[in-house]
């Protein structure tokens, strides 16, 4: 991780991210954060934010088919040095 940018503050500030989740808007016993992220010039960055509708003909058949979801955003975990990295090596 180092080898790719990572300092040590961002590493133990990823450690806590788990910590501050928000209440996911379909699982109300699941906490999450979702982003759609854009890898270019050696940087990753959030894309604008969507919302989107899973639905039967996608195989999501649930009692919410159909329904718009909204995401809490990843803020400044997409700066951190650690979550760069990662996303990098994988």
């Amino acid at each position: 991780m180092k080898s790719l940018g990572t300092s040590d503050y961002d590493l133990n500030a990823l450690r806590k991210t788990s910590n501050l989740l928000k209440k996911d808007s379909t699982l109300n016993f699941r906490e999450s954060r979702n982003g759609r992220l854009v890898y270019e010039n050696k940087k990753i960055y959030r894309t604008e934010f969507h919302s989107f509708v899973l639905s039967a003909e996608e195989d999501f058949v649930r009692h919410d088919s159909g329904k718009v979801r909204n995401f809490y955003g990843l803020q400044e975990t997409t700066t951190n040095t650690a979550f760069q990295s990662l996303l990098r090596f994988k």
